[in-house]
């Protein structure tokens, strides 16, 4: 299934810093708005043991805090919220 990652207008697609990616060996999606700063990441969450499932959390970054929009299974339902949450801007 391909993910769509293009972000809305105003928005560009940012390379991952090493804090987006203490969380797993999968890679991050970030975000970052041209005008404000404010930065949207599709981070994995930490695997803890093997078979645990890898939830994908959807970050919002802004003015130095941190708020965890919402999470999801895979990495295209959660770049589906993270495009929500860059349209609703």
């Amino acid at each position: 299934m391909a993910v769509h990652t293009t972000p809305p207008d105003g928005w560009h697609r940012v390379r991952a810093t090493h804090r987006d990616r203490k969380y797993s060996s999968a890679t991050p999606v970030v975000y970052e708005h041209d005008d404000s700063g404010r930065r949207v990441e599709v981070v994995p969450t930490l695997v803890r043991a093997p078979g645990d499932g890898q939830e994908w959390q959807v970050r919002e970054l802004f003015n130095g805090r941190s708020l965890v929009l919402d999470s999801a299974p895979d990495r295209a339902a959660a770049a589906a919220i993270a495009m929500e949450a860059m349209r609703g801007h």
